[in-house]
């Protein structure tokens, strides 16, 4: 999409508004005109030219003119602030549902903070420019182009001084305005970029402050600062050349106008009236003339964020779906069995397989943890199941399908995901359960949330279930955020278990607290468990051990503790690090809110 149609796209919505808007400028712009022809029979007339007797009728006309300015203006701005806000409204809608359809490689190709930028800055930017040109522009070229034709008929000599000026004063401003464009798209660029680095200061300011970084993340963000102020400084001294050339093409017209039409005045070729007349029209024209510039600039910097925002909403990428049958209705409401065959992942610009040639067969209702070293490839696996991404080559069977048959929604409608870092919205604890199933009765969420072991929370909350929880979760501990995970799954109910390392930030009660829960939530559905604990891993029926992105071994945890040295090794090495993290004191409790 270029530029230009993501313009006409924001405002083309409401045609009818579109039509009435120009109605009602053609309208202002009448009146604006109808006063100074009006000035003129009265001045005409006063001067001995007309009935003395008309005055009282030009003069109570002009008022009704006025009034009726008034109203038609004041229809106008409603309709254009419509047009406007309903044009950004769907703007903001395609940006964020347009980034929201994105799979998950894209974002890990971008910066968070550049992405809200676009969406959030960039559109407030396009908006402040945009109601400049909406606001005043539609009538005020229909009221210049008036102006210059009842000059032109008033006297065409006085005229052409006028637009000669005029294509003077448009030639030398397009000429000195030409970096704007460019420096406006650099703006934008650097702002997104300040953005993004701004939002990954804040969101790790826990790592800034316990390495005492302060100075260092400071040092870097006015590196980005630096780079608007030069970009400003330029933009400042091309517009001191650009303000002043209207101001000073004004003055000199209406120096040369009053000078020539003095001499017509004494030939007798134009009367006092339509000298007056055509100093009115001026003074209407000066307006839009001096307002040139700004509205140049204007559209200079809705053309280069249009511009960005068009190359914006270019990239797009969708997850290739085969040409087969879509699958029942209720065939994601039964477990069924999961085959990964001959399964393989390389990601864009990597040269070793991340998953290679995995083939694994996962029987309704069973449980099997996955385990190897970080990097093994398990978090890749499931990212595969969820398909988050398709694999590079293999295939992925459920009930029978290739899973890339699917579709996408109903399949994540099937499966529940629970990971080390639960991510909780700053919302009540029974919105983010809710999350799980956005219709669920209040009955429901507060039944899931006693499955998942929340009774004891819920009760020291003076507000329940109610109690805000924070940024991310921020005033709960480890445990209860891992519990409400659970709640929203419970709540979910899905078919398929994904329990990305639910407990490594766990320990003591905590820990047996959420395996438990863990049990009762897994009973008869498909799961896949990603572990290090012993304690946890016993809990699947099967362990298929990872490395390099392969299976090397399966079998239940006792088998291949005895006969794999790799598996014997990593546990032993996962016990040291749990040791010395609880020396540090690093080991999250999981007791009450704050």
């Amino acid at each position: 999409m270029t530029a230009a149609r993501l313009f006409l796209w924001i405002f083309s919505a409401r045609r009818a508004l579109l039509g009435a808007l120009l109605s009602l400028a053609v309208g202002v712009a009448a009146c604006e005109l109808a006063i100074p022809w009006l000035l003129q029979e009265a001045v005409d007339v006063a001067l001995g030219h007309g009935d003395p007797s008309s005055l009282n009728r030009i003069g109570g006309m002009m008022i009704a003119v006025i009034c009726g300015l008034y109203v038609v203006h004041c229809l106008l701005l409603r309709v254009e602030a419509r047009v406007l806000y309903e044009g950004i409204f769907r703007l903001r809608q395609r940006l964020y549902t347009h980034l929201l359809s994105q799979p998950l490689a894209f974002f890990s190709r971008k910066r968070t903070g550049e992405l809200v930028h676009r969406v959030v800055s960039d559109t407030s930017v396009f908006e402040d420019n945009a109601v400049y040109l909406f606001s005043d522009l539609p009538f005020e070229l229909l009221t210049g182009a008036g102006v210059v034709t009842l000059m032109a008929l008033t006297d065409v000599r006085l005229a052409v001084i006028v637009v000669f000026f005029l294509m003077v004063a448009s030639l030398v401003s397009a000429y000195v305005g030409r970096p704007l464009p460019t420096l406006r798209k650099s703006l934008q660029t650097v702002g997104a970029a300040f953005t993004a680095r701004l939002q990954e200061a804040l969101s790790g300011i826990r790592t800034v402050k316990s390495f005492g970084r302060e100075r260092h993340e400071i040092a870097r963000l006015d590196e980005e600062n630096r780079r608007f102020l030069d970009l400003d400084l330029k933009e400042g001294r091309v517009e001191a050349f650009l303000l002043p050339v209207f101001d000073l093409m004004e003055l000199l017209g209406v120096v040369l106008v009053v000078w020539y039409g003095a001499h017509l005045m004494i030939e007798n070729r134009i009367t006092a009236g339509g000298l007056v007349a055509f100093l009115a029209y001026m003074e209407i024209l000066a307006g839009p003339v001096s307002r040139a510039d700004s509205y140049y600039r204007h559209f200079q910097h809705c053309r280069a964020v249009s511009e960005r925002l068009a190359s914006f909403l270019s990239e797009s990428e969708v997850l290739p779906a085969r040409p087969a049958p879509m699958l029942p209705a209720g065939a994601a409401m039964e477990p069924s069995s999961i085959i990964f065959d001959q399964v393989s992942l390389t990601y864009p610009g990597s040269e070793r397989p991340a998953i290679d040639r995995v083939s694994l067969a996962i029987r309704p209702g069973e449980m099997v943890a996955i385990v190897g070293r970080n990097g093994a490839g398990k978090s890749t696996l499931m990212d595969l199941l969820l398909r988050f991404y398709d694999p590079t080559s293999g295939r992925i069977v459920i009930g029978g399908s290739d899973l890339r048959t699917w579709d996408v929604d109903q399949w994540r409608e099937t499966v529940g995901i629970m990971t080390q870092e639960v991510f909780l919205f700053h919302a009540t604890i029974e919105e983010n359960i809710a999350y799980g199933r956005l219709v669920a009765s209040a009955a429901e969420i507060e039944a899931c949330s006693l499955e998942a072991g929340l009774g004891g929370l819920l009760k020291r909350l003076p507000v329940g279930l109610q109690t805000v929880v924070g940024d991310r979760g921020n005033r709960l501990s480890g445990g209860e955020r891992q519990r409400i995970a659970l709640a929203r799954l419970f709540l979910k109910n899905p078919k398929v278990l994904i329990l990305d390392e639910p407990t490594t930030h766990l320990d003591g009660e905590a820990l047996r607290d959420v395996a438990q829960t863990m049990v009762r939530l897994s009973a008869g559905r498909t799961t896949f468990l990603i572990a290090h604990r012993p304690e946890i891993i016993c809990l699947a029926s099967r362990v298929v051990l990872l490395d390099n992105g392969r299976v090397v071994a399966e079998g239940t945890h006792e088998a291949l503790f005895a006969s794999e040295p790799l598996y014997a090794s990593l546990l032993a090495s996962w016990a040291r690090d749990r040791t010395r993290r609880k020396r540090e004191g690093g080991e999250v409790a999981g007791a009450g809110v704050a």
